[in-house]
């Protein structure tokens, strides 16, 4: 969020928001790497207010009015996303935008007294109602994630090793699919080598000898090009 937040044409801030943050655009990858994805798509349709940026149940309070978000409303996002994670719970299951305005989320203390104070105090920071009184910047809100995170001893190789173990059944499914749609022979996947690989062998191709090469009749005129099974190609762009 700090990168897409900070872009610059020259002297001249490009005043980028996501205006969506939601876990459904937030993906982990096997190498214990948080990606955010679908800036600035998120709408919601509400009765009264008609389409207004934002995911329902994680958008900001000026969000819900109507009003512009912007990157501060990222931040409030973000905040409504960890407390889901350590509460445990949706935060505001909410049909229309305007349950929002007035809707009001329990300290994180009341749901894990157990937890870091420090986390509670950055939580509530991140949900502040109003946007002056919250993260101005993402990478203020980082960097005191980062110090609980070292405090705990929480590292991204920890992560990865989790993604590994929770989804190795699921990296195994797409790489079978992926060599099946490939036409190759599948090879066996590794948990700890080369993560985001799925299974595919990196191998370079194998060097044909001379014998085969001075075997190889002349080319032919390039016929026309078929047509694309663009089917194929995009399952197996989902797949990777």
């Amino acid at each position: 969020l700090e990168y897409a937040h900070s872009l610059r044409d020259g002297d001249q801030a490009l005043g980028v928001a996501h205006r969506g943050v939601s876990p459904h655009d937030i993906m982990v990858t096997y190498r214990g790497e948080a990606k955010l994805l679908d800036f600035g798509v998120a709408q919601s349709d509400d009765p009264e207010l008609g389409m207004i940026e934002g995911r329902l149940g994680y958008m900001a309070p000026e969000q819900a009015e109507g009003r512009p978000g912007d990157v501060r409303s990222d931040l409030f996002a973000l905040g409504v996303v960890l407390w889901e994670c350590l509460a445990r719970r949706r935060a505001f299951p909410v049909e229309r935008a305007r349950e929002l305005v007035g809707a009001t989320l329990p300290p994180l203390a009341a749901e894990r007294p157990e937890l870091d104070p420090a986390l509670h105090t950055l939580c509530e920071r991140a949900l502040a109602r109003h946007p002056d009184a919250r993260y101005q910047r993402a990478a203020d809100m980082r960097a005191d994630l980062a110090a609980l995170l070292a405090a705990d001893g929480g590292k991204r190789a920890q992560l990865a090793t989790h993604m590994h173990g929770w989804f190795e059944n699921e990296r195994q499914r797409r790489a079978q699919r992926v060599h099946e749609l490939m036409g190759a022979e599948p090879t066996p996947a590794s948990v700890s080598d080369r993560p985001t690989t799925f299974g595919l062998s990196l191998e370079p191709a194998p060097v044909r000898s001379e014998t085969a090469a001075s075997s190889i009749p002349p080319p032919m005129p390039k016929p026309i090009a078929p047509k694309r099974n663009y089917s194929t190609v995009a399952a197996a762009g989902l797949c990777l």
